[in-house]
């Protein structure tokens, strides 16, 4: 890899950090209010849980399809005519 693209890289790296910490800590100072609380369901009103909850969903959706494609790749000789 040439200088030029690792500092691109690197560069992308730190504004997606960045811009992850900046969102975190804006989320500190928003207003959350339960909105299942009818149903005694308050966690949604704590800080930092929607964030963790997305993260949280971009993992499972991962680990998801990981599986699938180990489940369903086909062997390399698949399509030769024998």
């Amino acid at each position: 890899m040439d200088s030029l693209s690792y500092n691109t890289a690197r560069r992308l790296r730190f504004a997606g950090l960045l811009t992850l910490v900046l969102v975190l800590v804006l989320d500190l100072f928003a207003s959350h209010k339960p909105h299942f609380a009818e149903y005694g369901f308050t966690l949604d009103a704590l800080p930092w849980f929607y964030p963790m909850l997305g993260f949280l969903s971009t993992v499972l959706l991962v680990v998801v399809a990981k599986s699938l494609g180990i489940l369903l790749c086909r062997k390399d000789h698949y399509y030769a005519s024998e």
